[in-house]
């Protein structure tokens, strides 16, 4: 919920992995009770914030830190499990004064998801700022003070412009981001509009079918409409791993394409001759069947 601009324009892992459908992780825990702890991370921030560990049904889901120097809010933590067959505990390792922190404890046969213990030193996020109240960048700037304009757009997902330009669209049941949808300068102003043209005005933004960015000026900047989806995010950058996939596998039909070919002339070729013989023979009754 707190994620860098090259990250949410790239789309991160639980979104690439997910087939464009944001509530697929959420699903699969929801089928298979016996995940209790999902770990993620990359994000360079650390534990101390309220939804560094967030449950969902049994399974919480949990924020991994940085050790390294280039963190986000100035803290360098790991995660540490110790578990048995009565079942674990969750802590956080501070890098810097080499404390011991319990965030988590809980029996294998809970049937919920247990409640995160909150720390004494808890970061607790701007309002105003939106769902991004980090540092967006490793020590650069900060945007714990910064002002979003929110735009209604229908059930699912929300938009909310940023003091730093971004649009993001963010997905509601999980008040997660899951893409960018353009820049818009500050001197521009955003229109949302109908399908006709005529400008939006359910409440919940249910009819809007497109966005329009204007410049000061008044002339029209850029137009963005629904993807594929239902949404307003753009993919910037396809997933490179599927398309690493899918460049694999055309590699490999064009080797074997060929000598498929060609085993498909032979294999012809002997059905075809297989065929004949059997027609040349004469064919025997035999309890109402017949045979060779």
């Amino acid at each position: 919920k707190v994620i860098q601009e090259i990250h949410i324009k790239n789309r991160v892992a639980w979104l690439n992995h997910s087939d464009a459908n944001p509530h697929a992780f959420i699903d699969l825990v929801n089928k298979y009770k016996n995940i209790k702890l999902w770990f993620s991370g990359h994000f360079h921030l650390s534990h101390n914030y309220p939804d560094s560990i967030s449950s969902v049904g049994g399974t919480s889901f949990v924020q991994v830190g940085v050790i390294g120097e280039c963190n986000r809010d100035g803290n360098r933590q790991s995660r540490l499990l110790r578990g048995d067959s009565d079942g674990y505990q969750l802590y956080t390792v501070d890098h810097d004064t080499g404390g011991l922190r319990l965030d988590l404890a809980a029996r294998w046969v809970d049937p919920g998801a247990p409640t995160p213990l909150i720390p004494e030193e808890e970061l607790v996020c701007d309002p105003d700022s939106g769902w991004l109240c980090s540092q967006m960048d490793c020590k650069v700037g900060d945007n714990s003070s910064g002002f979003v304009t929110w735009y209604a757009v229908g059930h699912q997902t929300i938009l909310a412009r940023h003091t730093n330009d971004l649009l993001i669209e963010y997905d509601m049941a999980t008040a997660a981001p899951i893409g960018l949808v353009t820049k818009v300068p500050e001197s521009c102003r955003i229109e949302l509009v109908r399908s006709d043209g005529s400008s939006a005005a359910a409440e919940d933004g249910s009819d809007v079918a497109e966005l329009r960015v204007y410049e000061a000026s008044g002339v029209l900047r850029e137009v963005v409409g629904r993807n594929p989806s239902g949404s307003f995010y753009k993919i910037y950058k396809p997933n490179q791993w599927a398309e690493r996939r899918q460049k694999k596998m055309e590699k490999a039909a064009a080797v074997t394409a060929p000598a498929a070919a060609a085993a498909g002339g032979v294999a012809a070729a002997v059905v075809a001759a297989a065929v004949a013989e059997a027609e040349a023979k004469e064919p025997v009754a035999v309890l109402g069947s017949m045979v060779d």
